[in-house]
């Protein structure tokens, strides 16, 4: 792929190569990148090194007043990272996942042009994730500046959702030409996906549910709450009493409090690291992959349902509303109840033809999911072939 004269690398906090980074996410885009002839190599910043140095920051704060926490987002923490690395990115270029790295003006004077790939903007991950609370407020005002120089110095900010992208420059003062949308891909294993639905079109879908076999809504992830799992255990209780066959299958954490409930089949944790094949068809074996967040920078879950051909439901908070294709997903609004929740998936039980859509059409579009897909359109944005920035939902049809 043609980008120009500079190596390009793809830098995170943390080892990119790492499966475990910021939930895999550099690590399944400079896989796919590598692939493609896109990325040279990865930035690992060596954030084991910085242990010491954090208490001694830390320290520092409260001796002068502060609030503890926040060392990552410090003048002196980026200026020691990039020193870590300046040798590698003298006269290249990068694409950082972190919305301070590299700083502008060490970038700028080692010759370094840099974008970012962001889900949230600071501004948002500070006030929805409530990062905000926990740092001091000087140190968090001080990163909300350096940020907006970091963007306005970058060649492009890409967000991950069309939400991202117009908090980008609302908030962050933003050329919108700059501003780019590109959806990322499933954080699955390419080779592991292809092999595990190779047969997937021909299968049969499952439309007719019993207590045998029940309906499953689906759920991944480690924070229950904010991700929305007890509006969905409660929903599915509500269908139960009703008399309809339906089941929430959990993969991660669930909450001590809904273990016993009838309804609740907990499997727990599955390493992908390990478990990737497990994990795949564990995923397969939903019927309606769930999200009903009351924060999320995106919903990278729903996007690992869609990969393997599963419809998907969501909330319209955040990110997520790009995760959720019109013929194969299911949007709800913001913090819904129970029973609205409930009855929205009663419409599909009721109805095994709408269902069956649903799937068919999951299977249809799983392969846009992929990040080989999201390497093509950074391709074509490095060689200025890009279509226009959108900054409406990217909700495909």
């Amino acid at each position: 792929m043609s980008r120009g004269d500079r190596p390009l690398y793809l830098a995170a906090m943390g080892d990119v190569t790492n499966v475990v980074t910021w939930s895999g996410i550099p690590f399944h885009f400079h896989e796919a990148g590598a692939r493609a002839g896109f990325f040279d190599g990865p930035v690992n910043l060596p954030t084991n090194r910085i242990r010491v140095r954090r208490v001694l920051w830390n320290l520092s704060q409260v001796l002068t007043g502060q609030r503890r926490g926040g060392y990552q987002y410090s003048r002196s923490c980026l200026a020691y990272l990039f020193g870590c690395v300046e040798g590698q990115l003298r006269e290249s270029e990068v694409i950082s996942h972190f919305q301070l790295f590299p700083p502008a003006d060490r970038a700028r004077a080692a010759a370094t042009p840099f974008s970012h790939y962001i889900d949230m903007p600071l501004t948002r991950l500070f006030d929805e994730y409530r990062i905000g609370e926990t740092i001091g407020r000087r140190i968090a005002a001080d990163a909300l500046r350096r940020e907006a120089e970091n963007y306005a110095a970058a060649r492009f900010v890409v967000c991950m959702s069309s939400w991202a992208a117009k908090s980008v420059v609302a908030e962050c003062g933003v050329d919108r030409s700059r501003v780019k949308v590109i959806l990322p891909g499933a954080n699955v294993s390419e080779t592991a996906v292809e092999i595990r639905t190779a047969d997937l079109d021909a299968s049969p879908i499952v439309s007719s549910f019993t207590a045998a076999r029940p309906f499953r809504l689906g759920f991944t992830g480690r924070d229950p709450y904010r991700k929305g799992l007890p509006r969905l255990i409660k929903a599915a209780a509500i269908l139960k009493d009703r008399g309809y066959p339906v089941e929430v299958s959990i993969i991660g954490i669930c909450p001590e409090e809904f273990r016993n409930e009838p309804v609740v089949r907990e499997i727990g944790m599955i390493q992908k690291r390990t478990e990737m094949d497990r994990f795949i068809d564990t995923v397969m074996s939903m019927d309606l992959g769930c999200l009903l967040s009351d924060a999320e920078g995106l919903g990278i879950s729903t996007l690992e349902f869609l990969r393997v051909g599963v419809p998907v439901m969501g909330t319209e908070v955040g990110g997520i509303t790009d995760c959720i294709p019109k013929r194969a997903g299911l949007l709800l609004p913001e913090r819904p109840d129970p029973e609205d929740v409930a009855a929205k998936v009663q419409e599909l039980l009721d109805n095994p033809v709408k269902y069956e859509a649903m799937r068919k059409e999951a299977r249809a579009i799983r392969r846009h999911y992929s990040w080989d897909r999201t390497v093509k359109e950074f391709a074509l944005l490095w060689s200025n072939k890009e279509a226009s920035t959108r900054f409406e939902s990217g909700r495909s049809s």
